[in-house]
């Protein structure tokens, strides 16, 4: 069985496993909301008697079954792993972010108290004699 990635960022399937002519299609779909999820399609590849070109079909014969199901198992995992890593992304992420945001703020802090108007102080009445009490 073989495995291929695509990282290349165009619109094919993520990732795709293959055992002979059979294979399983790993495509990552975005919802409305920007929340992403993974559908599967298997295929069989086959040539084309006629042409001589490749082509691929998704009906399959009784002896693919037992690959599709490997397959789907296989499929099953990495999309697992998939959502784990991206989990873990986020996570490593968000300290990140949180450090930004803290900086920002102090940044900010700094900012307001270096443009803040400097306080004046209130200069206490000169009483330079000792005050005296009658005795």
């Amino acid at each position: 069985m073989s495995e291929q990635n695509n990282q290349t960022g165009n619109k094919g399937p993520v990732y795709t496993h293959r055992d002979g002519a059979i294979s399983a299609k790993i495509w990552e779909n975005t919802t409305p909301k920007g929340g992403t999820y993974h559908t599967v399609s298997f295929g069989r590849t086959y040539t084309d008697p006629k042409t001589g070109q490749p082509r691929e079909s998704q009906s399959f014969q009784g002896t693919d079954l037992l690959k599709i199901q490997q397959l789907a198992r296989e499929s099953y995992r990495t999309i697992g792993q998939i959502r784990e890593m991206k989990i873990s992304h986020e996570q490593e992420k968000a300290p990140q972010a949180q450090e930004q945001n803290t900086q920002g703020l102090q940044t900010q802090r700094d900012a307001a108290l270096n443009n803040a108007a400097p306080r004046q102080e209130q200069s206490a009445p000169d009483n330079t004699t000792p005050s005296q009490t009658p005795e």
